[in-house]
């Protein structure tokens, strides 16, 4: 990985010929012109879910059509960081309900969440639509 610094506090990171950038807000001095790193290091955590499930839907040859997935996080002030992370998955009513624990899982290994502190809770919630 290589950065760069791009102004202001705009930073780029180079990763295996892709471009990455990252900024502040302006409550921090920055432009917010792109995501910070924090929600940067968020969004790894509900790719990694993301391509997880997508992975085992393709194993299992099921669609991952109409799924949806969000990633909500509870901040401790005393901690400063996170106390808990909420993993919500709304599965289309056409998902076989026999997978679903597999759901839970394949979420379970993903490999950035597993880089969390063990501390923190991971609370993961399927729904059906």
């Amino acid at each position: 990985m290589e950065i760069s610094f791009d102004g202001n506090k705009k930073i780029s990171t180079y990763v295996d010929g892709f471009h990455i950038q990252t900024d502040l807000p302006a409550t921090e001095q920055g432009d917010y012109s792109a995501p910070t790193p924090y929600q940067l290091f968020l969004a790894s955590i509900a790719c990694c879910v993301g391509i997880s499930i997508k992975y085992y839907c393709d194993t299992k040859k099921i669609s991952a059509e109409g799924m949806e997935i969000s990633v909500n996080t509870h901040w401790d002030k005393e901690k400063a960081r996170i106390e808990k992370i909420d993993i919500n998955i709304i599965l289309p009513n056409t998902f076989p309900p026999k997978y679903e624990p597999a759901i839970v899982n394949v979420v379970n290994s993903c490999k950035v969440k597993k880089q969390l502190h063990p501390d923190i809770k991971s609370i993961i919630n399927i729904n059906r639509r």
